[in-house]
């Protein structure tokens, strides 16, 4: 049962970085920083400023940061639950 749980959260953390490298595709593609949290143009000024670059920066390397993180959580619990555990036996502890 234990190995059945980590293989289901292994199995949603590969799914969570799919998510996330999706939604990182997407937020490239659409033009990322130009959209900035829906203030109006003349707050900003022009939608290539240098604060919209850096915003857009953050959210590239942020999505890219948790897809990765989310890709080694799901490794490391699909391991956990795929190699078997090693058998101790009574003679090999003392």
């Amino acid at each position: 049962m234990k190995r059945l749980g980590q293989l289901i959260g292994g199995l949603s953390g590969f799914g969570c970085a799919v998510g996330f490298a999706l939604l990182l595709l997407n937020y490239i593609t659409g033009g990322s920083g130009l959209q900035i949290i829906g203030l109006p143009r003349e707050l900003l000024g022009d939608p290539t400023s240098p604060g919209s670059i850096v915003v857009g920066l953050v959210h590239v390397v942020g999505f890219a940061a948790a897809s990765f993180l989310c890709f080694a959580v799901g490794t490391a619990f699909c391991a956990h639950a795929l190699v078997p555990e090693e058998q101790v036996t009574p003679e090999a502890q003392s």
